[in-house]
């Protein structure tokens, strides 16, 4: 499993070093952080929510106006622009990119970069996340055959550890 979030990383990476992307991330569908580039100050999570509800938006509304399938998303703004596509059946992935960027080269390489994310997640599972009280949260990645009620509670006793780790600092 360690493999999987190197070569999610490893992708992300690579894709944040397109010369108009200033950083990048994976999220899931339902608005939880994967992996991700964004710089300090940046809240992940609001990020990772905020594209979640923004990519969920917009394929709602082009069925509900029948203009097809949903192809990506963007925001652009003074400073910049937000682009978001779906990386597979469980996750999105975000660039924040330059006003100036060449968008042509953006999308090719995050069409690239979503391709090879949604590859690495239909090879090794699905995705799950439990929250671990206010600051934290696990993710893990389980084969598709893993029998998912062993998996919870297995989650749910690590939450709870990490939970009380970070409540009173201790490691017990």
């Amino acid at each position: 499993m360690t493999d999987v979030w190197s070569r999610l990383e490893e992708t992300i990476g690579e894709l944040s070093h397109v010369t108009d992307i200033k950083s990048a991330a994976v999220v899931r569908r339902d608005g939880l952080v994967v992996t991700h580039t964004l710089p300090e100050g940046v809240d992940p999570k609001i990020v990772a929510a905020m594209t979640a509800a923004i990519v969920g938006t917009s394929e709602m509304a082009t069925i509900q106006l029948s203009q097809g399938r949903f192809v990506r998303a963007i925001v652009e703004s003074d400073h910049g622009k937000l682009l978001s596509l779906g990386a597979g059946e469980e996750a999105l992935l975000v660039a924040l990119v330059y006003d100036d960027a060449n968008l042509g080269l953006v999308l090719m390489a995050m069409e690239r970069a979503a391709k090879q994310v949604e590859r690495i997640l239909q090879v090794h599972g699905k995705l799950l996340s439990l929250g671990a009280g206010e600051e934290a949260l696990l993710v893990a990645l389980v084969y598709d055959d893993a029998n998912l009620g062993l998996v919870l509670m297995a989650m749910e006793r690590a939450a709870k550890q990490v939970e009380r780790i970070l409540q009173d600092g201790s490691s017990a």
